[in-house]
């Protein structure tokens, strides 16, 4: 089993549910159409891989730092190997990056705080240079053995002195073609300008970044509460909800609407920071005791023990016993999830 972590910035809340989607921040290069969440092994690789360094430019920085555990063989996760020679990723072998294409939830959650800030300027060069690279280096009469294994980024950041990696980004460089003489623009420009435009000019094939070298990691505190209950008061937005195909219409629609909100009946969607339904929970009050009708997690995190951090939640936020709870499950395998709580079941 493979620990990652993922942060985020406090400003975008916590969040009970990491769900694959485009970065928020990207570096130059870098994939921005595969919907993934990015790892790291370490807190402080996160941070160096988080792609916006000038959020860290603040004496201090708090950040959600989300801790999951990953098989190696899973066929979601990417590592940074696949990601650089994939080209995916340009810089992954520095921030040391993991992928993960499917929705997860997090073991662990802290809050920390980020100080100290120390940055180094890297040069980020694609895999797809590392030929290229030796053969500038063989026309430099460079003498010393590289091997194989060793990645473009790793010669120009680790191996070659600084003069060496001088003579290489002069190189590194290819021409653009801006006008031809058959260009409707280039004639455009002539007739305008009344002389001749620059009709190449050239790019580099690497880029140079600063990135957060070290940095001081505080813990503040563990985050427990994740979720977000939202009580809701209409037939309407219980419906929206259901909308998504994300619950079973069928179920929650015959909740009569007089009671939603009243006679001590209460229907809660619960959320987290993205505001995206998680789940669905409907109970009534009676004689001291909460009698549970329905409770639904969405049909795309189900598998990921939401179900039960979810009620744990709630038992604790709303000081809730399992002594408190009585419910009739419908089936077998809904007498199972309860009576995991510690909730005595009357029949199935």
């Amino acid at each position: 089993m493979l620990a990652l972590w993922h942060i985020t910035l406090v400003e975008k809340g916590l969040q009970a549910v990491l769900r694959p989607k485009t970065p928020d921040y990207s570096a130059p290069g870098e994939n921005v159409k595969i919907n993934r969440i990015s790892l790291a092994p370490t807190i402080n690789e996160c941070i160096r891989g988080l792609g916006n360094e000038n959020a860290f430019n603040t004496k201090v920085r708090k950040i959600y730092a989300y801790k999951i555990f990953v098989e190696e063989g899973d066929k979601n996760l990417y590592d940074s190997n696949y990601l650089y020679y994939n080209d995916l990723v340009k810089d992954a072998l520095l921030t040391n990056e993991y992928w993960y294409t499917k929705t997860i939830c997090p073991q662990e959650v802290l809050m920390c705080e980020v100080s100290s800030v120390e940055k180094r300027k890297y040069i980020i060069i694609g895999s797809n240079q590392t030929k290229r690279l030796k053969d500038i280096l063989f026309k430099l009469n460079y003498t010393e053995t590289i091997p194989n294994i060793i990645s473009a980024f790793e010669i120009v950041n680790y191996l070659l002195d600084e003069k060496t990696v001088e003579l290489v980004k002069s190189d590194l460089q290819h021409e653009v073609v801006d006008y031809t003489k058959d260009d409707q623009s280039y004639i455009i420009y002539r007739k305008i300008w009344k002389s001749k435009p620059q009709m190449t000019h050239y790019e580099k094939d690497y880029y140079e970044a600063e990135y957060i070298e070290n940095c001081e990691i505080k813990k503040i505190k563990r985050c427990n509460k994740l979720f977000k209950f939202e009580e809701i008061y209409s037939h309407k937005r219980l419906l929206e909800i259901c909308s998504s195909n994300e619950f079973m219409m069928a179920t929650w629609k015959l909740i009569d609407e007089k009671y939603i909100g009243d006679y001590d009946c209460h229907l809660y969607v619960v959320t987290d920071a993205t505001e995206i339904p998680i789940g669905l929970l409907y109970y009534h009050l009676f004689n001291d005791k909460f009698h549970i009708s329905g409770f639904e997690v969405a049909s795309s995190m189900r598998g990921l023990g939401i179900g039960t951090a979810i009620i744990k939640q709630f038992f604790d936020e709303y000081k809730v016993s399992s002594n408190d709870i009585f419910l009739e499950p419908l089936n077998k395998e809904s007498e199972k999830f309860w009576k995991k709580l510690g909730i005595k079941c009357s029949l199935y």
